[in-house]
């Protein structure tokens, strides 16, 4: 048996103990070169060193194809780019609402306040309340973050 590191295991344990250090995965990520590591998480998918597998609650993960079970490479870099794309919807359209009196709400399927990553509320799904035009009655709710961005720029024009 080969017990040669390979390079995704490196990418892996790398990034494992980034992550272990405090950063999240999005921080994680760019101690990285993007190419060379969405490369790597490809070419463990493609070599089958990644399998998907099902846990007790019927929730699927991408994990190595050996004992360890350790998160594939694809597997972080998909949650590295979800955090990228929250932090990226939350300067350009969150910020902006919150500024103008806007006030955000959790979708009911994402209430539990889970720590799995995938159980967290993206904030392009949060409901959104503009300001009341009339006192003691709640603003009118925007079902996401983008329909309530664009009522509000529609609004101030």
């Amino acid at each position: 048996m080969d017990v040669t590191p390979q390079p995704t295991d490196t990418y892996r344990d790398t990034f494992l103990k980034f992550l272990a250090e405090g950063m999240t995965h999005e921080e994680a990520l760019a101690q990285f070169d993007y190419e060379k590591f969405s490369r790597a998480a490809l070419a463990e998918m493609l070599s089958n060193e990644a399998v998907c597998v099902r846990d007790e609650n019927w929730r699927t993960a991408w994990v190595t194809n050996d004992s360890r079970k350790l998160p594939a490479l694809f597997a972080l870099l998909l949650l590295a780019q979800r955090q990228q794309a929250d932090t990226q919807d939350f300067e350009r359209q969150a910020v902006p609402l919150m500024l103008a009196g806007w006030t955000s709400e959790t979708p009911g399927v994402y209430r539990n306040n889970s720590t799995d990553p995938y159980r967290q509320c993206p904030v392009m799904s949060l409901y959104w309340r503009a300001p009341s035009k009339r006192p003691g009655k709640p603003g009118r709710r925007y079902l996401s973050t983008n329909q309530a961005f664009n009522a509000m720029k529609k609004a101030q024009a």
